[in-house]
């Protein structure tokens, strides 16, 4: 049986990722710092970061909301993999 087209556009909104953009706040070694996270949607992506280092990431943003920042305020990329809950994690003194 032949898929429809209502089928083929199910299936690829289905499997649709979008990335999303996590900043983290002054106090944390990753000050200035973003890192990006690809998921089927903000709720996923905040549980994929969750899980990972927990709550101590500033904010996230949709790849619109997110264009030009890196510029505007000199943001560095780190790559996902090589987030640690202890580099992230606010230092109190």
């Amino acid at each position: 049986m032949s898929k429809t087209w209502n089928d083929v556009i199910q299936d690829h909104v289905a499997n649709q990722t979008y990335k999303y953009y996590f900043t983290f706040g002054s106090g944390s070694n990753y000050k200035n710092c973003f890192t990006v996270v690809e998921a089927k949607s903000e709720i996923e992506a905040r549980e994929i970061v969750l899980s990972k280092i927990g709550n101590v990431w500033a904010f996230c943003y949709r790849e619109k909301e997110f264009e030009g920042q890196v510029d505007k305020f000199g943001l560095r990329e780190i790559p996902f993999e090589q987030i640690t809950k202890e580099d992230a994690t606010v230092k109190r003194s």
